[in-house]
């Protein structure tokens, strides 16, 4: 049987060590690709910018889990709900997985701004068990940050919608 600081680390430490790992690997095969070439954006940019964004919210997230970790062995609480919980997070992954899979098919008809938007407020709402203002608020600017960072700096046209082109 595992230790219950094993257990612990796993539940809290876990994921967050896993986003970075990721960043930094993502960071790597960015500099393989080459970053830029020419006065112009090469192919390891886009890598590169997601492995920023991941590595800061990797780092935020190991930092608010590590106090929930230093908490949780400070304070002994006894988990009564155990089984309850355990059937929310197979809910929550559920959604996430079957959100994941329309938003792919549903880009090809509805673009990649439309998709994504209605695919973070289903996430946000349901999964995350956000109000509505607030899951429609970051579906929002999200989405907004999205087009502005590739069509306006990056000046990339993002899949375009099926359903709008005449």
């Amino acid at each position: 049987m595992q230790s219950p600081k094993y257990l612990l680390f796993s539940k809290y430490l876990s994921g967050p060590l896993f986003i970075l790992a990721l960043s930094f690997l993502a960071g790597h095969h960015a500099f393989l690709y080459g970053i830029w070439e020419n006065g112009t954006p090469s192919s390891g940019l886009l890598p590169l910018i997601c492995s920023s964004c991941l590595l800061i919210l990797g780092a935020v997230d190991f930092l608010i889990q590590f106090k929930k970790y230093k908490l949780s062995r400070l304070i002994k609480v006894e988990n009564k709900n155990k089984n309850l919980n355990e059937v929310a997070n197979i809910k929550s992954v559920l959604i996430y997985i079957s959100t994941l899979i329309c938003c792919s098919i549903a880009l090809y008809w509805m673009g990649f701004l439309i998709s994504v938007f209605l695919g973070l407020l289903i996430v946000m709402r349901y999964a995350e068990d956000l109000t509505w203002f607030k899951a429609i608020f970051n579906s929002f600017a999200m989405v907004l940050f999205c087009w502005v960072l590739f069509s306006i700096f990056l000046s990339v046209n993002l899949p375009a919608s099926r359903i709008f082109i005449y």
